[in-house]
């Protein structure tokens, strides 16, 4: 046994210099000037950061463990695998939920107040998991491993043993042993249990966000160039400013109005109360998103004015040019898990496509691109799903929205925002592992999902069935066609003028 290979390791730990840079780059851009007090703080920027890099670095993880079981090395991928799994659900249970009731909680109360609400939220959804966690591990901790059984006659001498063996492997009626299948149950460790769950949870926000990703990604780099400023007239351009500036005016009367209605539906109780608090959450969440989209028309206009100085066109070229090739991309994922997950021949994939692509660039004389290339799939995979997360929070309406957009993102929805990704990031790698089962065979991550938690009660009726696959390429197929109907976000202001009751205020 050795050590990891060098040349993997730096790459890792390159890679996870490049994340840490990223987040605080990224942290920074997004971050609202307003935020102040606790929320400006380093220590609440810093939380935020490492969650985030919690998420992400389990994609690292990937090509290392298939490198580290290539080179037989002495070091135990599964205790990695369980560090950084646990801290994730750390995260995501205890430390980002207090941030989130903090900042949830009412801004006119004191601090102490504020952190004093927020403890007994936590407390109450700590003891919510563990009654979740703890009574369904004492029914779901089992996993049925298949096996197959090959039973023969007692010998006595070595030349009969020899017989014996061989017949053992033979598919024949005449052997002299008799092979059946059987199940071994074992109980798995609560470690196990956390991810399978988490797991599957995750699995509904993945593929939610991902399905939408896949088609959304590359159609909005190709909208960036297709709705670039441009040049205009003076008439042109002073029609769109006076169109602009008459939708703001009517988002500010429909601000002013969401205020009143709050205040009205704050009065009331019971379920009255309560449906009249969803309803106007809902029309504030479509509020919000008329504002953003409002501001990307200002910046668009504010760009078209200043064209010389404000306007790149390459970087819409680029975009462009991303666009395709991110096309290009999803298809190739797609077609795969059609081949490799959805199509089965004799209970056989029809092909292992980027397994074998995968497998030839490591048998080849550049093998280090099969890391980068896994590693790179992973990734834009990831990619995908944030950027449907933003896609797909504009349009469920009914529930609460937290974007991220440049100088505009406040503390609580960087923290909601770590939080799903850190969830659905678990349904991620298992998807990685079914993907590319023949890449990355008796890795440690194996071992735990194709294993183990394949192998679980409840689990495994949607894990060896591939009942996710499905339901996500049929997401998949719908986001496509919705987008390319209707490829970009319009400010729709009259539905919220509609639901104004206007006589009921005069």
């Amino acid at each position: 046994m050795a050590f990891v290979d060098p040349f993997l390791l730096v790459v890792t730990l390159v890679m996870s210099c490049i994340l840490i840079i990223g987040n605080l780059y990224f942290v920074a851009k997004y971050a609202h000037p307003a935020d102040s007090a606790f929320g400006s703080s380093t220590a609440c920027k810093a939380v935020i950061i490492v969650a985030f890099i919690c998420a992400e670095c389990q994609i690292l993880l990937l090509p290392l463990d298939v490198g580290n079981y290539r080179a037989d090395s002495n070091v135990d991928m599964k205790i990695f695998w369980y560090i950084i799994y646990m801290s994730s659900a750390f995260f995501m249970i205890i430390i980002l939920p207090i941030g989130l009731f903090y900042y949830e909680s009412d801004e006119d109360n004191t601090f102490k107040m504020r952190l004093w609400t927020s403890i007994k939220y936590e407390v109450m959804l700590i003891v919510l998991v563990s009654i979740a966690l703890f009574g369904s591990y004492a029914g779901l901790r089992f996993a049925q491993l298949p096996l197959v059984a090959n039973t023969c006659q007692y010998v006595e001498s070595a030349t009969a043993l020899t017989t014996i063996l061989r017949d053992a492997n033979a598919t024949t009626t005449q052997s002299s042993c008799t092979r059946t299948d059987e199940t071994l149950e074992i109980t798995v460790s609560f470690p196990i249990y956390v991810i399978a769950l988490a797991c599957w949870l995750g699995w509904w926000m993945l593929i939610l966000f991902m399905g939408a990703g896949l088609t959304a990604l590359p159609v909005d780099l190709i909208n960036q160039f297709r709705f670039r400023p441009i040049p205009m007239k003076e008439d042109e351009f002073a029609r769109c400013k006076a169109e602009l500036a008459k939708q703001v005016g009517t988002l500010l009367q429909i601000g002013k109005d969401l205020i009143e209605d709050r205040i009205k539906a704050d009065k009331e109780g019971g379920i009255a109360g309560w449906k009249k608090r969803r309803a106007v959450q809902t029309r504030q969440n479509e509020f919000e998103s008329n504002c953003i989209l409002i501001e990307k028309e200002f910046n668009r206009l504010d760009q078209t004015a200043s064209y010389k100085h404000k306007v790149e066109p390459l970087v819409y070229v680029i975009k462009l040019i991303l666009g395709i090739i991110c096309i290009v991309i999803s298809l190739i994922i797609v077609i795969h898990l059609f081949c490799y997950i959805l199509l089965k021949v004799n209970n056989r994939p029809v092909h292992p496509f980027l397994n074998n692509m995968l497998e030839d660039l490591e048998n080849s004389s550049v093998s280090v691109l099969s890391t980068i290339m896994f590693a790179f799939i992973g990734y834009y995979l990831m990619l995908c799903a944030m950027k449907g997360n933003v896609r797909v929070g504009m349009r469920l309406l009914c529930f609460t929205f937290y974007p991220l957009l440049p100088n505009e993102t406040f503390v609580n929805s960087f923290i909601f925002n770590a939080i799903i990704m850190n969830l659905w990031m678990f349904a991620l790698v298992q998807f990685m592992t079914d993907m590319f089962k023949e890449y990355i065979r008796q890795t440690s991550i194996s071992m735990i999902f194709s294993v183990q938690i394949k192998n679980m009660y409840f689990f495994k009726w949607f894990l060896q069935y591939s009942v996710f696959s499905y339901i996500l390429i049929g997401w998949i197929c719908i986001c496509g066609i919705y987008f390319i109907l209707k490829p970009s976000e319009r400010i729709n202001l009259g539905m919220q003028v509609k639901k104004t009751d206007l006589a009921a205020r005069a």
